[in-house]
């Protein structure tokens, strides 16, 4: 038999015995889920329910609970935000290693279920292609990296007022400037897509300056050759 699987519908996780309040107020306040009802004959079973996404999460109860690996793992938007906002209320993180496309982290509840939270990694690098964008320049053309033995070959520095997937501002290679610089405004012409690190680049060139992959590709090698990557070029007009 073929069997029809349509869609998730819930995930279940244990709390110890009559430690319901205490999970409201991490899962209800401080996660801001909604609790829903739960049926009539299972209210005896101890625990709550709650809408999360388009799933629901059963909170049971157990005598006992084990340390497991076992754990639910949700994308969402705004990932560096809400890690921020749980460090601030003093929830437990645990910085896992990034995947090909998604950057992600846990946190642990109080009674040490760990739950994964994840965010694409590309989605927002690549709204940049083909914008103009200033980079402030701290590893100049011809500088050592700081904690590497190797040189910078082309000017490199952020964007002020972004986020990329460390947490700090988004980077960027300057590509057809030969002498060290401060700041360059120019046009993001590629978005370096680092599968095996938790953040990603962009190539920002001046307007008419033209450039292929291959030329990138040899460009940025001097740093890029210790990441899997994979280059996202802006589409010509």
């Amino acid at each position: 038999m073929d069997i029809s699987f349509k869609r998730l519908n819930h995930i279940q996780i244990c709390i110890p015995t009559k430690k319901e309040e205490e999970a409201k107020k991490f899962y209800c306040g401080l996660l801001g889920l909604e609790e829903i009802e739960k049926p009539e004959f299972l209210k005896k079973n101890g625990g709550f329910w709650l809408k999360i996404a388009d799933i629901e999460l059963h909170i049971g109860t157990e005598e006992f609970i084990n340390k497991s690996k076992r754990h639910p793992a949700f994308e969402v938007e705004k990932l560096n935000s809400l890690k921020k906002y749980l460090e601030t209320k003093g929830i437990r993180i645990k910085d896992d290693k990034s995947l090909p496309l998604f950057n992600r982290f846990s946190f642990f509840d109080p009674f040490n279920n760990r739950i994964e939270l994840l965010e694409s990694k590309s989605n927002e690098e690549l709204q940049f292609l083909g914008k103009k964008v200033t980079v402030k320049i701290d590893r100049a053309i011809k500088s050592k990296h700081p904690k590497f033995d190797f040189e910078y070959e082309l000017n490199y520095g952020f964007i002020p007022g972004t986020l990329s997937g460390d947490g700090q501002e988004l980077d960027a290679y300057v590509l057809g400037i030969e002498e060290p610089i401060e700041e360059f405004t120019g046009i993001v012409k590629a978005v370096v897509l680092r599968y095996n690190d938790n953040e990603n680049k962009l190539i920002v060139a001046n307007q008419d300056l033209p450039l292929n992959e291959k030329q990138i590709e040899e460009a940025i090698y001097f740093q890029e050759k210790y990441f899997e990557t994979e280059i996202k070029m802006m589409e010509a007009k």
